[in-house]
Parts: structure tokens; sequence; C-alpha cells
């Protein structure tokens, strides 16, 4: 079964106002032959359930070194992960710690 994405150009622009990405951020709905698994070369998958858990883009840099540091592509972060590694992050910054 291959299921489709259910994102609409309106969507899109709820997407901005309410995960704040940037205006010059390309966002594009996904072809009908396009799958999550494999998205086209120069473009990477988010899920909406990882926006919601505190994913940003673009990444911040903590984010993109410990992907790099576990050799993780970010097209596969998954939403749990997202939760655990923002709120690594977060627990960092509040004690000052530095781990860049």
């Amino acid at each position: 079964m291959r299921l489709r994405s259910s994102l609409t150009e309106d969507g899109v622009a709820i997407w901005r106002t309410k995960f704040g990405l940037p205006s010059d951020l390309e966002v594009r709905i996904p072809r009908p032959e396009e799958r999550v698994q494999n998205p086209p070369r120069g473009w990477l998958t988010v899920c909406e359930v990882s926006l919601r858990s505190g994913f940003r883009l673009p990444p911040c840099d903590e984010v993109v070194e410990i992907l790099k540091f576990c050799g993780v592509p970010i097209s596969q972060f998954a939403p749990t992960g997202v939760i655990r590694i923002m709120g690594l992050i977060a627990f960092f910054r509040e004690h000052g710690a530095l781990f860049l």
C-alpha cells in the first residue's frame, strides 16, 4: 500500500507559521510518485510529528553535530529520537554545558 501525503498548499502556510519555518526555506508538497523513504536528490523528508517534537529547520548546530557523530542522515531522524535529542539539548543549555 502506498500512502500519499495529506499536505496541502494551505498546510504549508500553516506549517510556516506554526513551526516558525523561515520564508527562504523551500517547502513543497510531495508528488504522487514520491515516497518518504526516498526523497528526491537534494531534498529531505520531514514529518509533522518531528516538528511537533521540537525539530526545526534549519536544524540547530547541536542537532547537526549529534547526527554527524552518530552517522545518522537527517532523513532517518525518527520522531522519538527528536524528542530525546531536543530534551538533551535543552538540558545541556539550561545547565550551561557545552557539547560542541
